[in-house]
């Protein structure tokens, strides 16, 4: 099935054309959908294989981090999402947004020769805007108390939307590209993104993804605010450890760990917390 963004065109050919290993995937393309990560949760619960790629012009019910919807208009973004069986290695289901987060950046820099950056752990940002979001969802096997799947789920704001962004995002959120001056742009990104997974996840690399992490920490040195478990934790970002966790010093000095919450830029109006996600 091939779909059409004017000479931007989403087809599973040629995304496979792109692929260092096509025989890895299955790739399906769809003009709208409510979700792709949502479809392809169903999918999975019915045995579709490890590799199984969803790929959308649209989404009419786009997912973010905690219920919120992904803004994913037609023809000017790519949205798709990837299922992984994690007999899966359980410190890839721990780090595998930030994983994510290093692949579609070092993707975005090779496709189009530039440097975006990271904010942890979902959010990928442009010249100071966001342009991409990730949600990576796990679905434990209660019986045996492992991740039965995994799927991670990417949107891009690849060309300016024929609608402007919603009002509540508009000053946070941006798009890759103003013309359609690459062909098949879309597409490529898609594979790309595929083939730098597949490297990043070796665990041989990992330390290599931790490091572009570190240097694309778009929160390093910033004071922010993150929420876990309802406590608010406030303090100036120090930078990465080596689980992908924020470090973050308070006004006493004391030094936290966060593994999970959001964060959001303190004393920043314009800057909400992970308000456009996957």
């Amino acid at each position: 099935m091939m779909i059409h963004s004017c000479e931007d065109i989403l087809s599973a050919k040629e995304i496979k054309k792109h692929l260092l290993n096509p025989d890895n995937y299955e790739i399906e393309v769809f003009d709208s959908i409510d979700s792709t990560n949502k479809t392809l949760k169903a999918k999975a619960k019915n045995g579709a294989r490890p590799g199984t790629v969803l790929v959308a012009n649209n989404q009419t019910a786009g997912k973010g981090r905690l219920g919120r919807e992904f803004f994913s208009p037609a023809n000017t973004g790519v949205y798709f999402s990837l299922l992984i069986h994690p007999e899966v290695n359980f410190e890839l289901v721990k780090t595998s947004t930030a994983i994510a987060a290093v692949t579609l950046s070092k993707s975005l820099e090779k496709l189009l020769d530039i440097k975006t950056e990271i904010k942890w752990v979902n959010d990928i940002y442009l010249n100071g805007k966001k342009i991409a979001g990730i949600l990576s969802e796990g679905v434990l096997d209660s019986v045996n108390n492992n991740i039965k799947y995994l799927i991670i789920g990417i949107g891009i704001n690849v060309y300016q939307p024929n609608l402007n962004f919603p009002e509540e995002i508009q000053e946070r959120a941006d798009y890759l590209i103003k013309s359609y001056s690459i062909e098949n742009l879309r597409n490529k990104i898609v594979a790309s993104f595929l083939n730098n997974w597949e490297y990043y996840i070796e665990q041989k690399n990992v330390d290599e993804a931790l490091q572009i992490f570190r240097e694309r920490n778009f929160l390093q040195n910033k004071t922010v605010e993150v929420f876990v478990q309802g406590k608010l934790n406030k303090g100036q970002v120090l930078g990465i450890n080596d689980q992908f966790e924020l470090i973050l010093e308070n006004n006493k000095k004391e030094k936290m760990i966060i593994n999970h919450g959001e964060a959001t830029l303190h004393n920043k109006g314009n800057e909400n917390s992970l308000d456009q996600n996957k």
